[in-house]
């Protein structure tokens, strides 16, 4: 193997870690989108309400994501440009992503659940685009596509995960499993 390479070789370790970052977003939607409209079904009764509530993360995605992504761009400092912003947005996703759990809608009242949602929207979309970002910032053009597809396969991973959890650890508490996510996210967090 010749010199140029060596140097062209994707550090798949490194990559895997990088991956992390998107990992949390994999376990933590997943996990969102199976466990919370249950939650507001028992509240509204309607399928086609809380589709309308559920779909409250893809706007603020839409909004958020791209301004975030931009100002990430142009940010610099001893962390890098991307890692400022998952060290901020995964531990307050996580914060309430516990607290969504919290919400009991027999004694509770619906704005808390969506005040818990909408901010867990926008700490989700706060570093979603970043932790997509933080793979071509370490990975040499040459390799990105197999950059990318790791990045995937761990999304893919956090979303079976949840999966699982959604039948191991939801029938013991709702509490306990958005909790394991929520660090699992801090360690992802650690990790990277």
């Amino acid at each position: 193997m010749s010199e140029s390479e060596k140097k062209e070789k994707l550090d798949v370790r490194h990559t895997f870690f990088i991956g992390l970052a998107f990992f949390t977003t994999g376990i933590s939607w997943s996990m969102y989108n199976t466990q919370v409209n249950v939650t507001l079904f028992q509240y509204l009764g309607l399928y086609a309400l809380v589709g309308a509530w559920m779909a409250m993360d893809n706007i603020i995605g839409v909004i958020l994501q791209p301004l975030l992504g931009s100002i990430s761009d142009n940010t610099r400092t001893k962390f890098g440009r991307r890692i400022p912003y998952l060290i901020v947005g995964i531990p307050l996703a996580a914060v309430f992503f516990v607290l969504i759990s919290t919400v009991n809608p027999l004694t509770d009242p619906m704005w808390l659940l969506l005040l818990w949602m909408f901010f867990f929207n926008i700490s989700m979309a706060s570093y979603r685009s970043q932790a997509v970002a933080l793979m071509p910032d370490f990975v040499k053009p040459a390799n990105r596509s197999k950059g990318n597809a790791i990045i995937n396969f761990m999304g893919g991973i956090g979303a079976v995960m949840a999966y699982v959890f959604n039948l191991v650890l939801v029938p013991i508490s709702l509490f306990v499993a958005f909790l394991v996510v929520a660090i699992i996210m801090i360690i992802s967090l650690v990790i990277v």
